[in-house]
């Protein structure tokens, strides 16, 4: 495997958000011990299959990493990092779950990067959401994050609940940024059907945004968090320079991860085949051992795929490196979209790289769908 990341998921959760549809679950107990050992055993087998070098960068995330103990994170640490200096550890965390020791001792282990759920700095909207905590925790866990010396302090928001406002997204962004974040994630609500909101979407008064209104709170995030010093990398990422996440970049270039965990997935890139590993979502069957689902990546569509990516970035994609094992007919085609998009004011040309505009990331999903 080339260079690599690793993703290690929790699917423990003391309360699941009614619009989450990730792989989670409602637990009064949680099966530290017994999961920690699948997920050393995962890891395990990775290295025997040839995973020998230490990582990029690795993730906690969830589910709720911050229900577990620092000891058992700790553990996880040194024997994914296996004593090497790694660019970035990064746990995400729900406020009120973590005191100052267990911030400082997940420094002490490793961890350079904290990513706190704030998802809103407005009690009703936080009550509407689902989650757990107020304002309140919300501001102690980021100075929490901020006091325990990380490099880093990301912050997560959710926009687009009912009856909410540019100004009202203007107000929570500039009460966040006072707290001193490096990095924020502005992400829209998405209602999967799946979930407790999908199931009730269609009878909510007042209704959720349309797409009209998600897109001017969209701007008005950019807008604030610009103002706040903070510049967009990404569709729904922002930092200030130098705190842009090793890790999701590492993603969005196509590099190869290492997925642990129930419902986790992982991608090699470094082989003659491009494989995407898959791990069953059902907690039990994953500490039972069930072995991952393998799937080949065609080159076809590891290249739309890279598009995609590179079309929510400031980077962009280089069309002709992304499309240059494909049939030249599709070299061709997609060369001529890409010279639509820019001579429709969506991107810009830099080299062989097209890339995206402020508009054309908002068109971002939009304009790769042109490449399928």
């Amino acid at each position: 495997m080339s260079a690599f990341s690793i993703y290690v998921h929790f699917p423990f959760c003391k309360g699941r958000c009614p619009y989450c549809d990730f792989v989670s679950m409602d637990v009064d107990v949680i099966p530290t011990e017994r999961y920690l050992g699948a997920l050393l055993e995962e890891w395990s087998g990775c290295k025997m299959a040839g995973v020998e070098r230490e990582p990029l960068s690795v993730y906690f995330g969830g589910g709720t990493p911050s229900l577990w103990p620092a000891a058992d994170l700790e553990r996880l640490i040194r024997a994914l990092a296996g004593g090497a200096k790694v660019s970035e550890v990064t746990v995400e965390l729900n406020p009120g779950d973590a005191d100052d020791e267990w911030f400082r001792r997940l420094v002490g282990a490793g961890v350079s990067r904290f990513s706190v759920g704030v998802q809103a700095m407005d009690d009703d909207r936080l009550r509407w959401l689902g989650r757990r905590h107020d304002t309140e925790a919300a501001a102690r866990a980021v100075e929490m994050a901020r006091g325990s010396g990380a490099r880093s302090v990301s912050v997560d928001l959710i926009y687009g609940t009912p009856g909410q406002t540019c100004d009202d997204l203007a107000r929570e962004i500039r009460m966040v940024c006072e707290l001193g974040p490096d990095h924020v994630s502005a992400y829209e609500l998405t209602v999967a059907p799946d979930t407790p909101l999908g199931r009730r979407a269609a009878d909510l008064d007042p209704a959720l945004p349309d797409q009209d209104a998600m897109a001017d709170l969209w701007l008005a995030a950019g807008s604030q968090l610009e103002k706040e010093g903070m510049e967009r990398y990404e569709v729904s990422s922002y930092a200030r320079p130098g705190h842009e996440s090793v890790h999701n970049r590492h993603y969005w270039s196509g590099g190869s991860y290492v997925g642990l965990g129930a419902g986790a997935h992982g991608f090699d890139s470094g082989g003659d085949l491009m494989i995407r590993l898959v791990n069953s979502s059902d907690v039990g069957k994953y500490m039972n051992g069930e072995p991952a689902q393998r799937e080949v990546i065609l080159p076809l569509d590891h290249a739309r795929e890279l598009v995609m990516l590179g079309l929510r970035t400031r980077e962009g994609v280089d069309i002709e490196r992304v499309s240059r094992d494909l049939a030249p007919e599709i070299v061709k085609r997609w060369r001529r979209i890409a010279e639509d998009i820019v001579n429709q004011g969506h991107a810009r040309f830099e080299g062989e790289t097209i890339v995206p505009t402020s508009n054309g990331m908002l068109l971002a999903d939009t304009l790769a769908g042109k490449f399928f």
